[in-house]
């Protein structure tokens, strides 16, 4: 709205000083020399009101300020000088119209302005409407100027209102134009996003597909592999590759990219454990929440190691063995609990001289995702992971 003001404004300056050289070239031929002052000055301030506009020199509502003054100052004057009923009060009717064109005035500025105008009324009447005027007119001069000012004051309304129809009308092609374009892109940018949503789909679903075939050849190592150590190490490889399967497999599901619910994450990896260990109790207690792959990925392995470990070490000839997994969030801190009814940890247990791979994965994936681990026996042992996301 500002710029269409301003864009309003020099056509209305320039129309200023044009009405003010036909002021001066009636005021000459009635004979009111001195009346043809103010319009020469006048002019002369309006041209150079347009320029400094168009050199950003004046703001547009400070030269409209300026440029109405001098309106309101020469509708006294002049009316001083041929008398109220020649009507060159009818130019103070010109002014609000420009004025409203611009939406940003101030409260004050508007009251103070239709006070002015009210006030310049109120003097031209009070003060000249019973007053002989400085420079008598005949009937036929009285004529003429009424006409002049009626004549001129409608010509300048039509004139600045076509051209702000105009400016609008160019303004608002101009904006069609934008949107039109704006559309175009929006449209190209929601293909490319719904095609980059379906490559990376596709990514994820081909990375899953890739360990699956890892964790089957894996499998079929297992088969002609005698050493049962050997054998194992290889069980436990695949356990590995398949959870990080499983969160490639929730991406592809779930069609979020970068983001894995975590509660979901769990039961997945709880569920793969119970197709190999049926005896084995799983609880899981967690809240909703989502995690980033660079968070959900290192700690869906620390479970799935701490879950091998238990097996392996802790739940062996437990009669009703339990596994429980608690993961609760405050803020942004999450704290992660696995716990076992096992046998519980033995003295020498430390992280700080991690005695197999299991456990030297453990603390490498807890410094990745940038968290603290501790440990106790507790009816069995007990982890607990505090990490953010």
């Amino acid at each position: 709205m500002s710029e269409r003001f301003k864009a309003a404004m020099s056509p209305a300056l320039l129309l200023g000083a044009l009405i003010n050289g036909t002021n001066i070239i009636l005021f000459l031929s009635l004979g009111a020399y001195q009346a043809a002052i103010s319009p020469i000055i006048a002019a002369l301030i309006f041209v150079g009101l347009y320029y400094s506009l168009q050199f950003k020199r004046i703001k547009a509502k400070h030269s409209y300020l300026i440029g109405a003054y001098i309106v309101l100052f020469e509708v006294i004057l002049h009316t001083y000088f041929l008398g109220f009923h020649q009507g060159f009060y009818y130019f103070v009717f010109l002014l609000p119209i420009i004025f409203f064109l611009n939406s940003y005035w101030r409260p004050f500025e508007m009251y103070g302005f239709v006070a002015s105008l009210v006030l310049v009324l109120f003097i031209s009447y009070y003060f000249f409407v019973d007053t002989s005027p400085i420079y008598p007119l005949s009937n036929m001069q009285k004529n003429l100027v009424q006409f002049y000012n009626s004549a001129g004051t409608g010509i300048a309304i039509i004139v600045v209102l076509i051209f702000y129809n105009r400016l609008l009308m160019r303004k608002d092609e101009e904006l069609l134009a934008a949107n039109l374009e704006l559309a175009i892109r929006n449209h190209e940018i929601s293909k490319q996003h719904d095609h980059l949503q379906l490559l990376l789909k596709e990514v994820h679903h081909r990375v899953k597909n890739n360990l699956q075939i890892i964790s089957s050849l894996i499998s079929l190592q297992q088969h002609v592999v005698e050493n049962d150590d050997f054998a194992e190490i290889l069980d436990q490889t695949k356990q590995r590759v398949a959870a990080i399967a499983l969160v490639h497999q929730k991406l592809y599901r779930d069609g979020e990219f970068d983001r894995v619910n975590f509660k979901a994450y769990l039961n997945d990896i709880i569920l793969s454990q119970q197709v190999v260990n049926e005896n084995v109790v799983y609880s899981v207690e967690t809240e909703e929440f989502n995690l980033d792959l660079d968070t959900a990925i290192p700690l869906g392995l620390i479970v799935s190691e701490l879950i091998m470990n238990a097996l392996k070490h802790g739940l062996v000839d437990i009669e009703k063995p339990l596994l429980t997994i608690r993961c609760f969030q405050q803020n942004n801190e999450h704290t992660l609990v696995v716990q076992d009814n096992g046998i519980g940890l033995p003295d020498d247990f430390s992280f700080e001289n991690p005695t197999s791979l299991g456990t030297e994965l453990i603390v490498a994936l807890t410094e990745q995702i940038k968290g603290d681990i501790s440990f106790k026996n507790n009816n069995g042992a007990q982890f607990t992971i505090q990490f953010n996301n």
